[in-house]
């Protein structure tokens, strides 16, 4: 049937999908988040994406307690910073990019979708700030001692 709605849920790939996830466990979530296995959809994408902000207790859609199963029997470990990064990537990419949709409203709506599962990992708590340069013209700009002892700039 496709997709029946905007809805994180209101399409047959995730509605699937979702009660997949518990056997396959955290190793299908990252395997599904990274950059590595463009074989999935976007709808997968966006079913583990939800359940990471589920693990960081910021999950929104409680019409699936198959995510919170997920979360009984796998628990939040998995929910790491590295992952939360790689989710963060995936909703960049999936909202740069046009998803087919045959009518602007729809368009904006999965938009909107994606920019609220994002704006949720990005408040979670174990997200770390980006790295900073912390190297000008080759040399760092931490203060460190030299062989000789005295310090240097």
């Amino acid at each position: 049937m496709g997709y029946w709605g905007t809805g994180l849920f209101q399409n047959d790939g995730a509605g699937d999908f979702v009660y997949g996830i518990i056997p396959g466990g955290w190793s299908l979530i990252r395997q599904v988040l990274s950059e590595a296995s463009p074989r999935y959809a976007v709808a997968e994408a966006l079913v583990c994406a939800e359940l990471l902000t589920w693990a960081l207790g910021r999950g929104r859609y409680d019409e699936y307690r198959a995510l919170e199963g997920f979360l009984e029997v796998h628990g939040t470990s998995g929910a790491t910073p590295a992952l939360v990064r790689k989710a963060i990537a995936l909703l960049d990419g999936i909202e740069r990019t046009h998803q087919g949709w045959r009518d602007p409203k729809s368009e904006a709506n999965h938009k909107r979708l994606v920019a609220n599962i994002r704006s949720r990992l990005e408040k979670s708590s174990i997200t770390p700030a980006p790295a900073r340069n912390t190297r000008r013209g080759g040399r760092s700009t931490s203060t460190r001692r030299t062989s000789r002892g005295s310090r240097r700039r």
